[in-house]
């Protein structure tokens, strides 16, 4: 299968999972396209493809960028951790792709995980 015809598949299947989702669902969908993007620049990374790893890259860092600005900062302290946790990993996955190193994703994805797995607790 073509990597334009998994795109197209994938961007089908979220669609799907979106209409109808309750906003909790919503924000579990972002959070597992993020994982994937991160997931694809590691494999990307690995593999020497830099076209796809910066898509993947650029996708993380979209979702990431949402993330901060939907949340209110000014709600407490959680909030302001939270802002600072999806910063956080904006950057450790820009420095992954500067310097090639997949180290830096693999934090990343350690210092989401608690996140993901508290939303699936919750969802």
């Amino acid at each position: 299968m073509s990597a334009r015809a998994i795109e197209t598949y994938r961007e089908i299947s979220a669609a799907g999972r979106i209409e109808g989702a309750q906003p909790g669902q919503l924000i579990m969908t972002l959070f597992e396209e993020l994982i994937d993007c991160i997931d694809n620049m590691y494999g990307a990374i690995l593999s020497g493809r830099p076209l796809r790893r910066d898509v993947a890259r650029n996708r993380a860092d979209v979702i990431l960028m949402s993330m901060e600005t939907g949340t209110n900062a000014d709600a407490g302290v959680l909030s302001k951790r939270m802002v600072s946790i999806y910063s956080g990993i904006r950057a450790l996955l820009q420095r992954a792709v500067v310097e090639s190193n997949v180290e830096h994703i693999v934090e990343a994805r350690s210092r989401l995980q608690p996140i993901v797995e508290a939303w699936r607790a919750i969802v």
